[in-house]
């Protein structure tokens, strides 16, 4: 499934910087890194630390300051929303 294939890149990838094997990371938008409070905040926490440097969006524009922190975790929180959405949607025979 194309869904656990992006997860578990996305677990290597933030294992790889917790190792200090990487301080940056590359994705598409950060809906694609995160789509659960856990991993959200798990990336801002690696910022925080100063464990992952930098992020590179081809859609996003991200600055590793308190500002770029702060619009990645409303984007982070719109991801959850949206998941959680398109779930209960799914679920109620309402698909979108």
């Amino acid at each position: 499934m194309p869904d656990q294939d992006a997860a578990a890149l996305r677990l290597v990838a933030v294992a790889n910087a917790e190792r200090g094997e990487a301080d940056g990371m590359v994705a598409w938008h950060p809906d694609r890194l995160a789509r659960n409070s856990i991993d959200g905040g798990r990336i801002i926490y690696l910022l925080d630390r100063k464990v992952l440097n930098n992020l590179r969006f081809a859609s996003f524009t991200f600055e590793n300051n308190p500002q770029g922190k702060f619009m990645l975790s409303i984007t982070f929180g719109y991801s959850k929303y949206y998941v959680d959405s398109l779930s209960e949607n799914v679920s109620n025979c309402r698909c979108t």
